[in-house]
């Protein structure tokens, strides 16, 4: 009984503590879904970041609610992603799925904490003024950038700064970027308008002109992330409109996707044709890491290493890698709230010898 009370007290005091204290806090607003993470904290939250809108322009869900509701709005009523190619497209909406991911952690803080953010690339003045306005107004103390390639192969259990020559590819739901990095830094760096989104839209599509049937867009995304074994998709008839169900060829979802990964692997060959002949040695030692939502489809990490001739690791919960990787950087980080990797000096190693000059 006695330990059991010292526990409640050490529980209530670490409560207490916390609620005085500045935490900080990751937070990556992707196109497909929301997650915050805590650094004291062992947890992500996350929901989908979608958000329903009525005619009026009124949020009236988000979140799973919104998800759901996507196939079945009223008239005039529309489902917005506050997300779209890595650009805000809808701030008040963001605003809203933010402040709800504030809710459910319920935490609460006397001093505001501080944000984790992964720095975006490839945005316009005018898009990028639209994101500090949208980050001004979150609560928050203050914000540090962290590259989004490092955070994930931070979060992935690996060490940027030691892995020379190591290809980080974000497989995402709108697009799909591709990262050389050395000696944590990026070396080179190309992005490319695909992701999980663009497979599942090309699936729908196959679906409806081979079967006849129409399938609800959350099941298109659940078969294609089970493609294992005979499968049945089940939706609804073109002509006659009844809802039936349709067997599937155990190949056929690799089949239909197998155009969309071909052009995935000539744009990874042509990138690291244009590498240099070292840093193409590195990473074909190295190898590539896979992260991001759409790493999830099965058989891609064999497909990459078949196509690539190279070794794939793939980050045990690929969707969470950044945000876990932004929480274990704030972890290292000094009082200052620098990257570690920018903090460090940079060191220069001449040699124990010195080396006849080339005439």
């Amino acid at each position: 009984m006695v330990a059991g009370l010292r526990g409640r007290v050490w529980v209530k005091a670490a409560r207490f503590g916390a609620f005085f204290g500045r935490s900080d806090v990751a937070l990556d607003m992707g196109t497909e879904a929301f997650r915050l993470a805590y650094v004291d904290r062992r947890s992500v939250i996350e929901i989908p970041a979608r958000v329903t809108c009525d005619q009026r322009g009124r949020i009236v869900a988000a979140g799973r609610r919104a998800l759901w509701m996507e196939e079945r709005l009223p008239e005039n009523w529309h489902a917005v992603r506050p997300v779209e190619m890595s650009r805000l497209s809808h701030p008040a909406a963001a605003r809203h799925l933010v402040r709800l991911l504030f809710k459910q952690s319920e935490r609460r803080h006397l001093q505001k904490p501080h944000l984790w953010l992964p720095r975006p690339s490839g945005l316009t003045p005018l898009q990028r003024q639209v994101l500090e306005s949208f980050l001004r107004d979150v609560p928050v103390a203050g914000r540090t950038w962290c590259d989004g390639p490092y955070a994930a192969a931070v979060g992935s259990g690996l060490d940027p700064e030691v892995e020379s020559g190591l290809l980080v590819l974000d497989l995402g739901a709108q697009r799909t970027s591709a990262t050389i990095m050395s000696f944590g830094r990026a070396v080179m760096e190309e992005t490319w308008p695909d992701g999980g989104a663009t497979w599942t839209d090309a699936l729908l599509s196959v679906l409806e002109d081979d079967l006849r049937v129409r399938v609800p867009r959350p099941a298109v995304e659940t078969l294609k992330r089970t493609a294992e074994g005979c499968l049945t998709v089940t939706g609804q008839d073109r002509i006659s409109g009844r809802v039936r169900e349709c067997p599937l060829a155990p190949d056929y979802v690799q089949a239909t996707l197998h155009p969309h990964m071909a052009r995935l692997f000539d744009r990874l060959g042509a990138m690291l044709m244009r590498a240099s002949p070292a840093l193409r040695m590195d990473v074909q030692s190295t190898g590539a890491l896979l992260v991001g939502s759409g790493a999830l489809l099965p058989g891609l990490r064999r497909r990459l290493e078949d196509g690539l001739g190279l070794p794939v690791r793939q980050s045990e919960d690929p969707g969470r890698a950044l945000v876990r990787g932004l929480t274990r950087l704030a972890r290292t980080a000094p009082p200052s709230r620098q990257m570690p990797a920018q903090q460090r000096p940079a060191e220069v190693d001449l040699g124990a010898e010195l080396l006849p000059l080339e005439i």
